[in-house]
């Protein structure tokens, strides 16, 4: 592979690029030799430019890829040419999610070691984990389910370090354990909605040295019924009984006022006996107070953590976990157009919610703040000397 350089400037780094084909030369190549017509990292690599450019289908990237060809070929060799829109389908069909999906991670982590000159992991950083549904992915004539992907997702780098499918929303519970697994999370607060506050994946997270914040609903009803009970009897403060801490933050916008209220608990000796839950140090109530054209709501929810927290340090915690959804799966569905994706063959669908994925995290890293997503991935497109700079990172540093 030649030196990366566009219209004869020499790149700020060209590491990065390097180690984006590095990890996809690095993925079985399951034709047969005689199909071989185009490098497989050729093929990947033009796939995930293409998304990270507006690219939407196969059909679109075949046709940006043509029209960008010279463009490419500072990357790649291309020995014959652009491939077909066929032939990124079939590939992309056939290749391997679950090694697709190491090699990414392990790039991402490479690509922020070479910023911060340190490994990057999860220790010490919040991760996010929530599912997504890819609604357009079923197939009634084969009977095949939309693909439905667990992702875990950090804060602080805006980083996907975990995925796995599963065959429904249902099948999360089960699922869970063997994600939190494979995870590298030492350290981490691993915060989870309502539907994963469950014994089995309590363990599995502080068995990785972790901690977890839960929120508790109907599906606990006891430990719901003692946690509302206990915030209900004391709800003036101070709590004169029990080692509490309380915060208190105060939004206005759009014609809305919303006070939040939370506070935590680490004395629970009189909780444990009754819900022995591994490492249990803390319960949390958030009490959000919510004004709109003169009408008032008040709700609470509530959280358990193996964590010893203080009331600010949940309140972020709990405001956090929404970045999974907020800057994750709405700009997936909005700007990605996810769920109206109709690619469904193989693998396809689960490797195109990958490639998605890496190229969010790559935007993410443009410190612009006046343009948005939208506008980002269409300049991509446009302009490639950005679409470098996205490659290479290159306003860091």
């Amino acid at each position: 592979m030649t030196t990366p350089s566009f219209k004869g400037v020499a790149l700020r780094d060209d590491r990065f690029i390097r180690a984006i084909l590095d990890s996809f030369a690095r993925l079985p190549d399951h034709r047969l030799d005689r199909a071989k017509r185009h490098r497989l990292v050729d093929i990947v690599a033009i796939a995930f430019v293409g998304v990270l450019v507006g690219c939407e289908s196969f059909v679109e990237i075949a046709d940006w890829a043509k029209r960008s060809e010279l463009f490419l070929r500072h990357f790649l060799e291309l020995p014959n040419g652009i491939p077909s829109h066929d032939t990124f389908g079939r590939v992309l069909a056939k290749l391997d999610s679950a090694v697709f999906r190491e090699q990414i991670i392990a790039w991402q982590q490479h690509a922020i070691a070479l910023l911060t000159g340190r490994l990057a992991t999860a220790n010490g950083d919040q991760v996010c984990i929530d599912g997504k549904t890819a609604r357009r992915s079923f197939d009634f004539k084969k009977s095949q389910k939309p693909l439905h992907l667990l992702s875990a997702w950090t804060v602080g780098s805006s980083m996907l370090i975990g995925q796995m499918r599963t065959e429904e929303h249902s099948n999360e519970i089960t699922a869970l354990p063997d994600l939190i697994g494979a995870l590298d999370i030492a350290g981490a607060m691993v915060t989870i909605d309502a539907m994963a506050c469950q014994h089995d994946i309590a363990r599995a997270i502080t068995a990785k040295s972790a901690d977890y914040l839960l929120a508790v609903k109907g599906n606990q009803p006891a430990l719901l019924a003692d946690v509302e009970l206990f915030f209900k009897g004391n709800a003036e403060w101070p709590f004169t009984e029990y080692p509490c801490d309380e915060a208190t933050t105060e939004n206005t916008g759009h014609g809305r006022y919303e006070k939040r209220r939370c506070v935590t608990c680490s004395g629970l000796e009189w909780l444990r006996p009754r819900h022995q839950w591994t490492g249990l140090k803390c319960i949390v109530m958030v009490e959000s107070t919510r004004t709109v054209r003169g009408n008032t709501s008040v709700e609470r929810r509530y959280y358990i953590s193996s964590r010893s927290l203080t009331a600010a340090e949940a309140a972020q915690y709990i405001r956090n976990h929404w970045h999974i959804e907020n800057r994750v799966h709405w700009i997936l569905d909005v700007v990605y157009r996810e769920d109206d994706c109709r690619v469904r063959s193989g693998n396809a669908a689960e490797n195109l919610c990958l490639l998605r994925r890496a190229a969010l995290a790559l935007i993410r890293k443009d410190p612009d703040k006046k343009r948005s997503f939208r506008r980002k991935r269409k300049l991509a497109g446009w302009d490639p000397e950005y679409a470098i700079k996205l490659l290479t990172l290159g306003w860091e540093g």
